[in-house]
């Protein structure tokens, strides 16, 4: 006779309960699922919302720089921002640094920030502006340039103003440079670069030097092209006694003496000059009122201490003084004793120039060999940098994304985006 047994009822209440917690385990990980799919689904519209907004100011940087490839500053200026697209809106940022000292003086920058439905992305390009002046450092001696002690060679804008005198220094553009060395000695501030070729040498081993920007060995792309003097019928000798004024005009002169009271010059003009002497206590006026003044001298040339050359503007592109003299191993003479604030810039690419003690240039000097004796000053005018007739010209230097902090930085300057 066989028993019937009856279920244990606890088994079954063991395999109800597991089964109620398998069930919510389940539910539990399909919730899991769900939110994060939701959670990558999230990231994903967010990831291609900001590659959208990528490319969108990616295309505004583009735009603004081939525009102002094509058409200068005064194209990429003209471009009115907000401008929408079909995949969003972008503004962009043009930073000159011959307007805002945040960058190099030689630099501008574009920022561009575009959105496409969320949070703005933002980009930068910076580009070299080539310098197309015949100038770009204060001091060029393409043989060696020696500065002495306590010299100052600085920077400034004449189109903010004269230069002030009580700063130590107003910008720091006023790079010396030379193919082959570069003394400088005690107590010496030169706010810029200083640069010598790969094959140069620069000696700042003296005490109390200062050199804001680089000191480094490299290429030196600077050029030191022949005068070329412009051939005019001479006047003869002019000897200047008590004082004399030379109109605006092309003249040259076999001789020219200054050996009492002042010579005017007024502009425009061109003067060329086999030999020219001021004896002490003369002076030179360059009257540039109504033009520059290029003045070239062929010969020898003697300022003795204590004659002074004045120009009556701020801006050094206006008048020129070129010397073609060769006074290097012996011939002829270029003695610059003058006690001078010369506005202006001096070119003498066969010469040794030793600027003297409390000479002081607004503009810039360029020749064989230059020293500048102690105490004495040289300002770049950064004006020189660029040829106002010449095309502008830029070289990208590097880009890169920006922080949200700076495209936000962007949009409150005024290039705020739907």
């Amino acid at each position: 006779m066989r028993t019937l047994r009856t279920p244990d009822r606890t088994d079954c209440g063991s395999v109800l309960v597991l089964s109620l917690l398998l069930l919510v385990a389940l539910g539990g990980l399909t919730t899991t699922l769900a939110l994060y799919n939701l959670r990558l689904q999230a990231e994903h519209e967010r990831a291609r919302d900001d590659l959208r907004a990528f490319c969108v100011a990616e295309a505004g940087l583009n735009e603004a720089h081939a525009v102002l490839l094509a058409e200068g500053f005064a194209g990429a200026r003209a471009l009115a921002y907000p401008r929408a697209t079909s995949s969003g809106s972008y503004a962009v940022e043009l930073l000159d640094g011959r307007d805002d000292d945040s960058i190099d003086l030689d630099r501008v920058r574009l920022r561009s920030v575009g959105t496409a439905g969320r949070d703005p992305v933002g980009v930068q390009l910076m580009l070299y502006h080539v310098p197309t002046g015949k100038f770009r450092f204060a001091i060029f001696g393409a043989e060696g340039v020696r500065l002495n002690s306590n010299v100052v060679v600085d920077s400034y804008d004449p189109a903010d103003g004269p230069y002030p005198d009580k700063v130590e220094f107003v910008n720091d553009f006023g790079n010396v440079g030379s193919f082959d060395m570069i003394e400088i000695h005690a107590n010496v501030s030169v706010y810029g670069d200083a640069l010598v070729s790969e094959t140069g040498v620069f000696d700042d081993g003296a005490p109390m030097v200062k050199v804001t920007g680089d000191q480094q060995a490299g290429e030196l792309e600077e050029e030191m092209p022949a005068i070329t003097v412009p051939v005019l019928t001479s006047k003869g000798n002019l000897s200047v006694t008590s004082g004399a004024t030379i109109p605006a005009g092309l003249h040259r002169y076999d001789s020219l003496a200054v050996t009492g009271g002042t010579l005017r010059i007024q502009g425009p003009a061109t003067v060329v000059v086999d030999n020219f002497t001021m004896t002490s206590k003369t002076a030179l006026q360059i009257d540039t009122t109504g033009g520059p003044v290029t003045f070239y001298a062929t010969g020898n040339v003697k300022l003795d201490s204590n004659s002074r050359i004045r120009t009556n503007n701020q801006s050094a592109r206006d008048f020129e003084l070129l010397i073609t003299s060769d006074n290097r191993k012996g011939g002829k003479t270029v003695d610059l004793s003058s006690n001078a604030e010369f506005v202006g810039t001096i070119y003498a690419p066969n010469a040794r120039l030793r600027l003297p003690s409390n000479f002081r240039v607004f503009g810039a000097v360029k020749a064989a060999q230059v020293e500048l004796a102690s105490n004495g000053k040289i300002h770049f005018d950064e004006g020189l940098l660029y040829d106002p007739l010449a095309a502008d010209l830029f070289e990208v230097v590097s880009w890169r994304r920006l922080s949200r902090a700076e495209g936000d930085a962007v949009l409150a300057a005024g290039g705020s985006l739907p």
